[in-house]
């Protein structure tokens, strides 16, 4: 997976997409934890945040 990711970006593609399962599964839930303590912190600023919508 890692190096398809590298292929990716050495070709100057930037592809983002869903998470992975099961390898990525666990990344899922982090983003959301993470997330949900910088909203209560005053130091992240969520609109210049650049996440993938689905």
């Amino acid at each position: 997976m890692d190096a398809g990711r590298k292929a990716l970006l050495d070709r100057g593609d930037n592809e983002v997409g869903p998470y992975q399962s099961p390898m990525e599964d666990g990344m899922q839930h982090f983003h959301a934890w993470y997330q949900g303590q910088m909203a209560d912190s005053d130091q992240y600023d969520f609109d210049s945040c650049q996440r993938n919508k689905q």
